[in-house]
């Protein structure tokens, strides 16, 4: 985990099921949450075992999904160090939902992100059921035949195990303790992890906030590039180049899910990459029609009977009627694709 000393491990309050301590360790002083599994493992029912072991797949699970879970850092199920299960997670700087002052509207919107990402979750499909449980379904096919494939189930999804940002409550007073536990974000970000939910178009816009931001980091860049002997630059280039850098990783993250989106968007007149390149090629042919049927238009006037008289090669008013065409045509195409931006969601 990056040193063996550690700093300072305190037990967390919250949990009703593992025990939690909130350990600072490593010449960093990383901070990660130690849960152990229970002691009295003879008392556990059948669903309760090897929950610590369940929980690391259903957080790599939901990391493939975008769907903000525990970062595991290490696990151990084999006893052999201590006799406890035990997990260990990235620590998150967080808000107990439960322990936060909401407006009724605030609350409202945030049980409604909290339903958004616990929709996603819900489509998670699994591979395989158990000997016992497929059995049990052929003794009871004609009750099951409506069925369909299994999907991840959310039973535990409160108040208490939703973690908010810190910077909206900053004259909040955490008690001491907070549970460590999954937590599900929000697409405002007030809910800590995850990938954020957004609309396509709300992508857009951000993609494009971003290079305006990475052009301005640039100019500044080059403006503190050199210095007169014995000055100072108005700004760090180190700390321009690093804020540059993060927002090129951003920008990378974020144009591979806008085209993955885009190549999984179906549309009544195809996907959404064939309706873009549609609506390219449309732009290039309008502008080529126009300029083309403005020159074919432009006749210079003689002045005299002698001078050399200047004619339209092609038929000016069917040419105009196939670029009025195909005009039409790029504003329904791009009306596909903005309709399809708002109302699709960014993978």
């Amino acid at each position: 985990m990056g040193g063996p000393h550690i700093h300072q491990a305190r037990l967390l309050d919250g949990g009703l099921f593992n025990t939690t301590y909130h350990v600072t360790y490593g010449e960093a002083r990383e901070e990660a949450v130690l849960r152990l599994g229970p002691v009295n493992r003879q008392f556990l029912m059948g669903h309760e075992e090897n929950l610590i072991q369940s929980e690391v797949h259903i957080c790599a699970l939901c990391e493939r999904q975008g769907i903000p879970s525990s970062h595991v850092l290490a696990w151990n199920c084999s006893r052999r160090t201590i006799d406890r299960d035990y997990m260990i997670v990235r620590y998150i700087p967080s808000v107990p939902m439960c322990r936060a002052e909401l407006a009724e509207e605030e609350r409202s919107a945030l049980h409604g992100e909290m339903g958004a990402y616990l929709r996603r979750f819900h489509q998670i499909e699994g591979d395989c059921c158990g000997e016992a449980v497929r059995r049990a379904f052929r003794q009871n096919k004609a009750l099951l035949d409506a069925a369909g494939p299994p999907r991840l189930l959310h039973t535990d999804l409160w108040e208490g195990n939703v973690l908010l940002d810190r910077s909206p409550y900053d004259n909040y007073q955490e008690p001491a303790g907070g549970t460590g536990q999954p937590v599900t974000p929000s697409p405002a970000g007030r809910i800590k992890g995850g990938t954020p939910i957004m609309k396509l178009a709300e992508a857009l816009q951000l993609r494009a906030d971003l290079q305006k931001r990475m052009e301005q980091l640039a100019g500044r860049l080059y403006d503190n590039a050199t210095v007169q002997e014995g000055e100072q630059p108005t700004e760090d280039p180190a700390g321009l180049l690093a804020e540059y850098e993060d927002c090129a990783g951003q920008l990378e993250d974020l144009m591979a899910r806008i085209n993955r989106t885009n190549c999984e968007t179906k549309t009544d007149r195809g996907t959404l990459t064939e309706l873009l390149a549609r609506r390219d090629c449309l732009k290039m042919r309008v502008e080529t029609y126009r300029n083309f049927l403005t020159s074919a238009s432009s006749l210079t006037r003689r002045a005299t009977r002698s001078e050399i008289r200047i004619m339209s090669a092609v038929s000016v008013p069917e040419y105009r009627k196939k670029a009025d065409a195909l005009a039409r045509e790029l504003r329904e195409t791009d009306n596909v694709i903005q309709s399809a931006n708002w109302t699709t969601e960014l993978l």
